[in-house]
């Protein structure tokens, strides 16, 4: 089976790579914004594209590498290029590692998941939160619907990891004890100063100080292939430093719940943060993540699962071994002056 991995010097796709490297069925290709790509060290070959920014041309790339060399499914691993990618692939009958039986744009809306899930009855796990479209309905809500909030956090709606996330708080003392420690820490003023000037849609969320976890779950013909629930110790840039998986048998059952009531089928990732014995989904990512690896340890190869249900072969269901830790370090591809791996 040949398969197509996109961005594969980014910590998702070298996680998706690790699981399928040694499978003697798959011959793995892939895509990167550099000829030096990390990627070529695992790839039969590795494309050079234009950045997803560029979406048109982008698409066409890789729509001329996928029939180039006959790419069975594309794994795309990047958030911003879900939807056109999956439109591309349905439009040249490919299949591709996304969420099916849902619609991409929605799930990708943070916005549009609260409301979907407050209407299917999951509102227990929806977070205090609004949505403001310019700067004098981002001011009414925090004068008002906010008012007794000392802390808050704003985030993009359809952002993910930390991209865009920011801490504010209303206690300047508290504000400049922690001024040091932290980079995306605010003052309410100086945030009421730089969306005066700079205003773009944001969610406002309660500030839920509590213990996260990240799930990766799979469904497949509507039954639960496996749930691994893990702890996040220390995240740089989006990325998990130290983590364990860790079995909690509620955020399993919210994360099942979720799945089961909006009927999602394939890989997803699913966060949350518990607090005071409740449970509030902070993010929702209908594809691989950069941190799936710790569930490959756990004994859940989800990247390989996925395939076998895109081929239709049987897929059982698979108990995780818990509580496998994470510690992750640098490592490095060299390339000599001719462009080759050494």
């Amino acid at each position: 089976m040949k398969v197509l991995v996109t961005a594969v010097s980014g910590p998702t796709a070298v996680g998706v790579i690790r699981c399928l490297k040694d499978d003697d069925d798959v011959e793995l290709y892939g895509t990167d914004i550099v000829e030096t790509s990390i990627g070529k060290k695992w790839c039969k070959e590795v494309y050079k594209v234009v950045k997803h920014f560029e979406m048109d041309t982008y698409i066409e790339q890789l729509k001329e590498i996928i029939l180039k060399n006959n790419i069975d499914c594309i794994i795309p691993t990047l958030q911003e290029e879900l939807e056109s990618v999956s439109a591309m692939a349905k439009e040249i009958g490919k299949d591709i590692c996304v969420v099916k039986n849902y619609e991409l744009k929605r799930l990708l809306n943070k916005q549009y998941i609260y409301v979907d899930m407050k209407e299917k009855g999951l509102e227990k796990y929806v977070p205090k939160y609004e949505v403001c479209n310019n700067f004098e309905d981002f001011m009414f809500d925090i004068d008002n619907k906010f008012k007794q909030e000392e802390n808050f956090c704003l985030k993009p709606v359809n952002g993910h990891g930390g991209k865009g996330f920011c801490r504010v708080t209303k206690n300047k003392e508290k504000y400049l004890n922690n001024l040091l420690n932290s980079n995306n820490f605010y003052y309410i003023d100086d945030i009421k100063q730089i969306y005066r000037q700079n205003f773009n849609e944001v969610m406002i969320c309660e500030l839920l100080d509590g213990e996260e976890f990240s799930v990766d779950i799979m469904r497949y013909n509507n039954k639960i292939i496996s749930t691994v629930s893990r702890i996040r110790t220390r995240v740089s840039t989006g990325i998990v430093i130290d983590g364990k998986v860790i079995y909690n048998k509620d955020v399993i059952k919210a994360a099942q719940e979720i799945v089961e009531k909006f009927k999602l089928e394939g890989f997803l990732n699913i966060q949350f943060i518990v607090l005071d014995n409740e449970i509030k989904l902070i993010d929702l990512n209908p594809r691989f993540c950069g941190s799936q690896i710790m569930s490959y340890a756990a004994g859940v190869n989800f990247p390989l699962l996925m395939l076998k249900a895109i081929k239709n072969e049987k897929v059982d269901s698979i108990e995780p071994n818990w509580n496998v830790e994470i510690k992750r370090y640098w490592e490095a591809v060299f390339y000599n002056d001719k462009g080759d791996i050494i």
